[in-house]
């Protein structure tokens, strides 16, 4: 009784690492990102509605710069992209 316990636990232990190891394997895409720079001085992106655009397509907003002589900022945006090896 014993002994088929122990060998049941072994293949249930083996059976875990084998597929721990083959998930770690599996994934051959490495993440990257892609950013934008916008200027609140372009029209499309003075309001809500042009900055929402931006989220819909993904991007993030991650950074606010200084505002230039017209009062502008410059707001940094990322997005992550999926790219294969």
């Amino acid at each position: 009784m014993k002994k088929t316990f122990y060998w049941m636990f072994a293949v249930v232990v083996l059976l875990s690492v084998l597929s721990w190891t083959g998930y770690s394997q599996k994934s051959t895409r490495q993440a990257s990102w892609e950013y934008l720079i916008v200027s609140t001085g372009d029209a499309r992106y003075r309001d809500a509605k042009g900055l929402s655009t931006l989220g819909w397509q993904g991007w993030e907003l991650v950074s606010v710069g200084t505002t230039d002589n017209a009062g502008n900022a410059q707001l940094y945006f990322k997005r992550q992209t999926i790219a294969s090896r």
